[in-house]
C-alpha cells in the first residue's frame, strides 16, 4: 500500500512520462491498440468544435471601442478556452499522422518521432478539463449577474459546454488521469491570478472600463482576492478530485467491460484457446 502510494507521488508521475505514450492517443474502448481511422474523426470532429467556437468569440465583437477585441486576452474563461482548443488540435493532428504512419506501414519510425510532444498534450489536456469545469463553476456560482451578462449561445459555449465536451471526452480517452496531476491546472491558476494583480498594477481595465477584470477579483483588495484566490484553488482542487474519482470509475468499467468481451470471444474459438482481450489499456 505504502509503495503504491510513493509511486502516485513519484516524480515520473508528476512529470507526465509514459512508457507506453501510444495510449494518449487511443480510444479507451476500442478493441485494438493501433491507430484507429474513427476514434481520428472523431478527434477531429471535437479540434474543429473547439477551433471554430474559440475563433467566434474572438470574431463577434459587441462594441467597437478601443482595444474591446484586444481584451478577449484577459479573461480566465478565454484562457482556458484557448487550452481546450490547442490541446484538441494538437491531439487530432497527431493522431492523423499516426494513422497514416500506419497505413503506409511506417508507423514504428514515424510514431517515435510525433509521439515525442505527448507530453506537451497530455499537459494541456490535464490543464483544459480541469480547468473548464472550475470555470464554469466560478462563473455561474460567483460572476453572471443577469442584470449585466447576456445569456446568449456564446455565453452558454464558452461556460457550459466547455464542460461538457470535456468530460464527454474525457471518458473517450484512454490515458491515465493521476491525483498528483493536480499541480498543472493549480499552476494554471495561480499564473492567472499574477496577471490579473499585474494588470490591475499596470492600470489596465476590463472591457467595461472597470479597473478590476472580474468583480470578485478587485485588487484594490488585496486581501479579499488573495482570499478570493485560496477559493479558487480549492475549487480548483475539488474539481481535479472530481476527475480522478471518474478515471478510476472509468477503468473499473473498462476493466469489466474488458473481462466480459474476453469471455465472449474465448465461448466463440472452437479449439479452445483464449483469444485476446476486447478492450486495450487494462492496468
Amino acid at each position: 500500500m505504502l509503495k503504491t502510494w510513493k509511486k502516485r507521488f513519484s516524480w515520473k508521475e508528476l512529470l507526465l512520462i509514459e512508457e507506453e505514450p501510444e495510449i494518449l492517443f487511443t480510444c479507451q474502448w476500442q478493441h485494438s491498440s493501433s491507430p484507429s481511422t474513427w476514434y481520428s474523426i472523431y478527434r477531429w470532429l471535437i479540434a474543429i468544435y473547439f477551433f471554430t467556437s474559440w475563433l467566434l468569440s474572438i470574431l463577434i465583437v459587441k462594441k467597437k471601442t478601443d482595444g474591446y477585441q484586444v481584451k478577449w486576452l484577459i479573461y480566465l474563461t478565454n484562457w482556458g478556452y484557448t487550452a481546450c482548443t490547442f490541446q484538441a488540435l494538437l491531439a487530432a493532428f497527431m493522431l492523423s499522422v499516426c494513422v497514416l504512419a500506419y497505413k503506409l506501414k511506417t508507423y514504428t519510425y514515424v510514431k517515435d518521432k510525433v509521439l515525442k510532444a505527448y507530453r506537451l498534450y497530455w499537459a494541456f489536456n490535464i490543464m483544459a478539463t480541469t480547468m473548464a469545469f472550475a470555470i464554469t463553476i466560478i462563473y455561474w456560482v460567483f460572476v453572471y449577474d443577469k442584470k449585466k451578462n447576456e445569456l446568449d449561445i456564446m455565453n452558454f459555449l464558452l461556460h457550459a459546454m466547455n464542460t461538457i465536451v470535456m468530460t464527454l471526452d474525457f471518458w473517450m480517452v484512454s490515458h491515465p488521469f493521476r491525483f498528483v496531476h493536480c499541480i498543472y491546472p493549480l499552476a494554471f491558476s495561480l499564473v492567472y491570478g499574477i496577471f490579473s494583480a499585474l494588470y490591475y498594477l499596470a492600470g489596465g481595465t476590463s472591457r467595461e472600463g472597470k479597473n478590476y477584470i472580474y468583480s470578485i477579483l478587485n485588487w484594490s483588495t488585496p486581501l479579499k482576492c488573495l482570499l478570493v484566490c485560496v477559493g479558487v484553488g480549492t475549487i480548483v482542487f475539488v474539481v481535479h478530485l472530481i476527475y480522478f474519482s471518474m478515471y478510476c470509475l472509468r477503468k473499473i468499467i473498462h476493466k469489466k467491460l474488458g473481462r466480459m468481451k474476453s469471455i465472449e470471444l474465448t465461448m466463440t474459438v472452437n479449439d479452445g484457446i483464449k483469444t485476446q482481450d476486447g478492450y486495450i489499456n487494462e492496468e
